[in-house]
C-alpha cells in the first residue's frame, strides 16, 4: 500500500533524480542490487514524465525548483517506486490549476489501467477531471449519498428527483447537493417540505437540508420509484 499526503514533504536541495534514487535505495528490498534500484528509479521518472526535469532541484520557499505539478508527481513517484497494489492519495490536485490537475489525474488513470487500484479524495474537480473517475463515493457529513459508477451518478440523482436547473459541472452539482446548497437544483417534494417546515434534520441556522436529510429523501424517492 502506498500513501501520498496532501502536503509535499521533500528535500528542496535534492534533484528529482536524486530524490527518487534515494527512495529506491531505502525502500526497495535488499535482494535487489544497487544498479537494479537505480534502474527502477529511472523507470519511474519516465513513467511519470519527469525526464525533462530529472536534474532540477525540487526547490522550496527559498530555493527555485520544479513546478507544483512536477513536485506532486515526484511525491507520487516516491510511493509507486515500491510497486504497490493499492495507492491512496489525499487531494493530489490541491493548489494546482485545472490543466495541471487534469494531467495528474490522467497519469493516475493510466496507473490504474496498468492494474493498480487508486483511491483518492479530490478537491473541486473540473468537469473534464470528473469524467476521468471510474467509481465515485459521495459523502455528506459522514453520510453516504452515492456509491457507484461516476458516469451514472447524474442519472441516479435525476431518477430520484434531484437535477440541476441550469447546465453545470457534475461535480459542482453533487457537492452542492451534499452540502445542502439547493440554489439552481430541483429536489424531491419530500426534501422541500423538510426545509420549509424547519424539520429537526435540517440545519436550523440557514434553513438548508443536512446531508442526512438529503440521504433520507433520496432513499424514500428511490423506493417509491422502484
Amino acid at each position: 500500500i502506498g500513501f501520498v499526503t496532501q502536503d509535499d514533504v521533500l528535500f528542496p536541495h535534492l534533484t528529482v533524480k536524486e530524490t527518487l534514487t534515494y527512495a529506491a535505495r531505502l525502500r526497495l528490498p535488499k535482494t535487489l542490487t544497487k544498479e537494479e534500484k537505480e534502474k527502477r528509479a529511472l523507470d519511474v521518472i519516465y513513467e511519470l514524465g519527469l525526464e525533462r526535469c530529472q536534474d532540477t532541484m525540487i526547490g522550496g520557499s527559498f530555493v527555485r525548483g520544479v513546478s507544483g505539478g512536477e513536485r506532486k508527481r515526484v511525491c507520487i513517484g516516491n510511493e509507486i517506486i515500491i510497486n504497490p497494489s493499492l495507492l491512496f492519495l489525499d487531494e493530489p490536485t490541491s493548489g494546482l490549476d485545472s490543466t495541471t490537475a487534469l494531467r495528474i489525474v490522467q497519469m493516475l488513470h493510466d496507473i490504474a489501467e496498468a492494474g493498480k487500484t487508486i483511491v483518492t479524495t479530490i478537491h473541486q474537480p473540473s468537469s473534464r477531471l470528473f469524467h476521468k473517475f471510474d467509481k465515485l463515493i459521495l459523502l455528506g457529513k459522514g453520510n453516504l449519498l452515492y456509491f457507484g459508477k461516476a458516469s451514472e451518478a447524474m442519472d441516479y440523482f435525476k431518477f430520484i428527483g434531484c437535477s440541476p436547473l441550469i447546465t453545470m459541472n457534475p461535480a459542482e452539482f453533487l457537492l452542492d447537493l451534499a452540502n445542502g446548497n439547493m440554489l439552481d437544483i430541483s429536489v424531491p417534494s419530500e426534501l422541500e417540505d423538510k426545509v420549509h417546515m424547519g424539520n429537526v434534520e435540517t440545519e436550523a441556522s440557514n434553513g438548508k437540508p443536512s446531508a442526512a436529510a438529503v440521504q433520507e429523501a433520496s432513499d424514500s424517492s428511490r423506493r417509491r420509484k422502484i
